[in-house]
């Protein structure tokens, strides 16, 4: 069975008319029920994970694409030469991309203001590496880097630098690293980038920070003032690609940072330039010089938020309609699903809340409570190639195994228990020598994610996996990952 045959599958899940999680939520096996979902949702926001739903992945499919006309969930990579290697078939821990963009369940929306990678530390953007291209054959060329210093683009001081402001030089050029990125990106299907997303909604974004900034004037002292406007923007970047601490405090007049003064006017137009200059990457060698003393970075909760309230998984004009707005939100392992790598999403939650009561509060008309819809797209790294039979046999075999599981009443615990016995029992059997060095590094920490591109690109999805809830599958991946992890 090919990937095609999923679209001539029945099933028994109706649409909803309304784009309302408080009708959507129990539908999906994310609430009980519209009251519970609408009391978790009182505070403004609340996350919910359908790595913990029972839903099998055969009614999930039908659910979203019964809604692809008005729903299409972005899948948040983040802008780098990976991306050229999974648009030929590989890509290894992040290789999930190809299952979500190929089932038609979501949109590649880039991150383009992320960190070049500093592979010895381990810092930077060490997943999609911001800096690297596919050479003709294949093979990992890095670009020249150069930075904004006195006036002249050098070489970097430090390897992980914002990917913005860096440049490499063509024919002599300065020319940035995003931009060349975007060039060999076009033919990627359906690519967004966030940077893009905010300067089309300057005006919105604006209001929002402008919301927070006033309410954290409130605050009953400057320091009180300044950790709430940090909640919105937490870094500084110099014109050198250097990240730091935001390190400002609030002031009478607006900010202050290194003995510079700066009003709220000036603030706000600062955060507008770096969103121009990511958004017009080509722009980035003559706009740098205006950067001078620093521009100030949105946090990432900041930016979370914003994805959701731009309706970023809305299509053909939809909008979220009833009491709850229902943002879907394709995450990597690290963002959704189960695994002990899931955190930094929920780590989050309690700052993007409060900001979120901010801009509900301060608003003329505030916008819905939101329930962030995480959906594991690791749950995609479990689909072998078509053509190598023994590697599929063995994941059937797999995954047949899992569906075996005690009918009754079950829990998460009894699951992952009985997953990972099943896992280990697997892997006694010698499976793993089954499995191709291209589904190897997707959960070997030891492979390059733009290394092991397999000759056969077209994914083959074992009937079992129909048959299994969303959470089993990303379950069974985690473990996949942790056994497989040494290899």
């Amino acid at each position: 069975m090919s990937i095609e045959y999923l679209s001539e599958r029945k099933s028994n899940v109706s649409r909803v008319e309304s784009l309302d999680a408080a009708k959507i939520h129990p539908q999906l096996g994310l609430a009980k029920n519209e009251q519970e979902i609408l009391y978790e949702a009182r505070t403004g926001f609340v996350s919910k994970d359908m790595g913990e739903s029972r839903m099998l992945f055969e009614s999930f499919y039908s659910w979203m694409r019964k809604h692809s006309d008005s729903v299409m969930a972005p899948r948040t990579g983040h802008i780098g030469g990976t991306w050229e290697a999974i648009m030929l078939g590989g890509g290894g821990p992040v290789a999930f991309n190809r299952g979500v963009l190929e089932l038609g369940l979501g949109y590649p929306l880039l991150f383009d203001t992320n960190m070049t990678p500093d592979i010895k530390t381990g810092r930077g953007d060490n997943l999609y590496y911001p800096g690297t291209v596919l050479g003709n054959n294949g093979q990992l060329v890095e670009l020249e880097q150069f930075t904004l210093q006195n006036g002249k683009f050098l070489p970097p001081t430090r390897p992980d630098i914002y990917s913005p402001f860096v440049a490499t030089k063509i024919n002599g050029v300065p020319t940035a690293i995003n931009y060349i990125h975007r060039s060999r990106l076009k033919n990627l299907t359906g690519r967004t980038y966030v940077s893009d997303v905010l300067w089309r909604n300057w005006g919105q974004v604006e209001t929002y920070l402008r919301i927070i900034f006033k309410r954290a004037l409130l605050g009953e002292t400057p320091y009180e003032s300044t950790v709430h406007v940090q909640k919105a923007v937490d870094r500084w970047v110099g014109a050198d690609g250097v990240v730091s601490d935001a390190r400002f405090f609030i002031t009478e007049r607006g900010l202050e940072r290194n003995n510079k003064c700066y009003d709220w006017d000036e603030f706000v137009d600062l955060i507008k330039l770096n969103v121009y200059i990511s958004s017009h990457p080509e722009t980035m060698p003559d706009l740098i010089e205006k950067v001078k003393d620093g521009i100030p970075l949105m946090s990432k909760e900041f930016l979370i938020l914003c994805l959701a309230l731009l309706d970023t998984d809305f299509v053909s004009g939809a909008k979220s309609q009833g009491k709850i707005n229902p943002h879907f939100h394709w995450g990597g392992f690290q963002m959704a699903g189960l695994g002990k790598d899931r955190g930094y999403f929920q780590n989050s939650v309690a700052t993007i809340r409060a900001l979120m009561q901010d801009i509900r509060i301060g608003s003329n008309e505030p916008p819905l409570p939101i329930a962030y819809t995480l959906m594991p797209a690791g749950i995609f790294l479990l689909l072998p190639h078509l053509s190598a039979i023994t590697e599929t046999d063995a994941i059937n075999n797999l995954l047949n195994e899992v569906t075996k599981e005690p009918e009754g009443k079950v829990s998460k615990t009894k699951t992952m228990e009985y997953i990972k016995k099943i896992v280990n029992e697997w892997l006694a059997k010698g499976s793993d020598k089954k499995l191709s060095k291209e589904f190897i590094s997707r959960f070997s920490k030891y492979n390059h994610p733009m290394k092991n591109i397999p000759t056969e690109t077209k994914l083959f999805i074992p009937e079992p996996f129909y048959g299994l809830s969303i959470q089993q599958l990303i379950i069974t991946a985690g473990y996949l990952k942790e056994a497989l992890n040494e290899h």
